[in-house]
């Protein structure tokens, strides 16, 4: 009897080490997947800084600085991209002096190319990979009040014949046969806000009295066009959006002017425009949902938001820079918290900002 009580007892305790065994070799199988599972972002930030004698061109990657210099030169980031393979591409210009003229280039993780255009004065704005690698620069060529929008394909140029004093301001590359830029161009009554369908104007967006521009193009899932900006009569800015060539002016935060910057898509739905509005005291770095106001917390005496991006769990980051009553400072918000980046700018310089989720 007692032998079999014994080993009664035995098999029980075999029994319950096996079964917290494979209940730990579960629970430890469980948490890999759900550490695989967890996204991880790479945020990528376009800049300029002052460096005590001239500005440099840069972008951060995760807070870590990276310096794009051209020798002897100011140069200036306004733009990046991520392609597939994890290469970083700069857009931007340089110039050997305040009378000399502006060149528009991109940095191809770190090497710099020049872009050549009709005249001695060009810009990047924008940049934009395509699902077959190649490269799309937005800019514009010539100086005000001759200067021209424009772009580049793998370094070779195309003009966008819209007449004089017009400029390319954002891009966005949904395919390889098709590319879309945004801008504005300049007629008798005053600048007009409008968009190009590889390289042809597909008109004039619904604009307000003279003064129209836009800064950022996204594309929707069913093929629509959105772009941000702002329109006015000169005394006033409003901050608005276009959903193909119609106008919805943003009203929260518009009492005295407002801009919008940058706009994003996420899958949810929502129009996300990035920007800021006057309080009557201060600028300060703003976002809207749907037209939904939210300030931007600075601590400052003003602050700018020029770039947006929405990661894939919903999580919202903006680039911009804050005036802290001494410097301006480049800085990003995620979720509304912000962090400084290295590097002192010497006005409210633009910057750009782009996730790579791993």
């Amino acid at each position: 009897m007692y032998k079999k009580l014994v080993g009664g007892l035995l098999i029980l305790f075999i029994f319950a080490v096996l079964f917290t065994a494979c209940s730990l070799d579960g629970s430890i199988e469980s948490l890999r997947e759900k550490i695989k599972s967890v996204p991880v972002f790479n945020v990528y930030i376009a800049g300029t800084y002052y460096d005590g004698n001239k500005n440099v061109a840069c972008y951060w990657k995760n807070e870590e600085k990276i310096d794009l210099p051209v020798e002897d030169s100011s140069s200036f980031a306004n733009a990046i991209a991520i392609a597939r393979n994890g290469d970083v591409y700069v857009a931007g210009c340089y110039s050997t002096g305040p009378t000399e003229p502006t060149r528009a280039c991109y940095w191809k993780n770190g090497l710099k190319i020049d872009l050549l255009g009709g005249s001695d004065h060009t810009i990047a704005n924008a940049i934009a990979i395509a699902p077959n690698d190649d490269i799309y620069i937005a800019g514009t060529d010539g100086i005000d009040p001759d200067t021209l929008a424009c772009y580049w394909k793998n370094g070779v140029i195309g003009g966008l014949a819209v007449g004089t004093n017009s400029a390319a301001n954002a891009i966005a590359v949904p395919s390889n046969d098709k590319f879309y830029i945004a801008g504005e161009y300049s007629e008798q009554s005053g600048f007009l806000p409008c968009y190009w369908k590889s390289g042809l104007p597909e008109g004039s967006l619904e604009g307000g009295p003279n003064q129209n521009k836009v800064f950022d193009i996204a594309l929707a899932q069913n093929g629509d066009v959105y772009c941000a900006g702002h329109s006015g009569d000169g005394s006033i800015l409003i901050a608005c959006y276009w959903i193909n060539d119609l106008r919805t002016d943003i009203t929260e935060g518009t009492e005295y002017q407002s801009m919008a910057n940058a706009i994003a898509l996420p899958p949810s739905g929502e129009i996300y425009t990035a920007g800021y509005y006057d309080d009557g005291a201060k600028d300060i770095a703003c976002y809207w949902v749907n037209g939904s106001l939210n300030p931007l917390p600075s601590q400052s005496i003003s602050s700018y938001a020029y770039s947006i991006a929405i990661a894939k769990n919903n999580d919202v980051y903006i680039s911009g820079t804050y005036y802290n009553g001494t410097k301006f400072v480049t800085c990003y918000w995620k979720n509304g918290g912000k962090t400084d980046l290295i590097g002192e700018s010497i006005d409210k310089r633009k910057s750009a900002i782009v996730i790579e989720e791993k």
